[in-house]
């Protein structure tokens, strides 16, 4: 996946800063436009603050393929405990026999 690179903050506030004048010439509709090309800022600090790394994102995928490497290993195990012992999987064919006997 394409890495998307965000705008700077000054493109943001000369955004906002364009969004209110043409507010203020055309159209008052432009005034929320400008408040939430504000609202972005925040979510661009905490984005340079807290990054998500791709190395994260690699850990959470192995993370998730052991996880079900472990799953499949255990299916696997069930079903071969279940082919050393066929008798306790006729149990309701033995339930069923019991029935029809009495």
């Amino acid at each position: 996946m394409k890495k998307i690179n965000p705008p700077s903050f000054i493109v943001l506030f000369l955004a906002a800063l364009a969004a209110f004048w043409i507010a203020d010439i055309i159209n008052p509709g432009f005034n929320p436009v400008g408040v939430m090309i504000l609202m972005l800022v925040p979510v661009f600090v905490i984005e340079l603050l807290y990054p998500h790394s791709d190395a994260d994102q690699v850990m959470e995928i192995e993370q998730y393929i052991a996880e079900q490497q472990l799953f499949e290993q255990q299916q696997r195990e069930k079903l071969l405990a279940a082919e050393d012992h066929p008798e306790e999987n006729n149990l309701a064919e033995d339930v069923e026999a019991k029935v029809a006997a009495s």
